[in-house]
């Protein structure tokens, strides 16, 4: 993300940039898994009013199980309901007691909040670069071009978290 951000110019690239800088490297990690790096409620196939297969592998690899928790949990995919922070339709309380009762394992908070604040970023980053492949990088493209419209929403949202967790305050979770 760093190396992108420093090498192109955006009017965003300031607070992006200041973002990035501020997620650092986590101080712990949580015991390894298989995550998807990209996990939330569109990439998962439902029948029967159950879970029967995930979408988007291309990013799996083995990394903290905190990551895919918080990007499912990422303000920008609550679309409508920005207070379901958990996966986009429930409570966050009910979604972490779901995946603690589902893996054995506790959620860590500073895992949470510092996957909070890189998946915010990330995905800034991610629209950033969608955005330039329609207006520099010549692909006639209104999705592309849409997507940059959410870089602020998911900047403001990094931002706040790292306050909050500057000031000591539950990251919402």
């Amino acid at each position: 993300m760093r190396a992108y951000l420093d090498s192109t110019i955006t009017p965003t690239r300031r607070s992006s940039s200041h973002c990035a800088g501020s997620s650092g490297t986590p101080r712990r990690l949580g015991p390894s898994s298989c995550v998807t790096g990209i996990f939330r409620i569109g990439n998962v196939i439902i029948d029967h009013c159950r879970p029967v297969a995930l979408l988007d592998w291309e990013l799996a690899r083995w990394g903290d199980p905190h990551e895919d928790l918080a990007w499912a949990c990422m303000r920008f995919f609550r679309f409508s309901r920005p207070d379901l922070e958990g996966v986009g339709s429930e409570r966050a309380a009910r979604s972490l007691r779901g995946w603690r009762a589902t893996t054995g394992r506790a959620v860590d908070p500073w895992l949470m909040r510092y996957w909070d604040v890189f998946s915010n970023t990330r995905w800034a980053v991610v629209s950033l670069q969608q955005v330039a492949r329609h207006v520099v990088g010549g692909e006639d493209s209104l999705e592309l071009a849409l997507v940059g419209l959410g870089t602020a929403e998911m900047e403001l949202e990094a931002l706040v978290l790292i306050e909050r967790a500057r000031a000591g305050m539950p990251g919402g979770r």
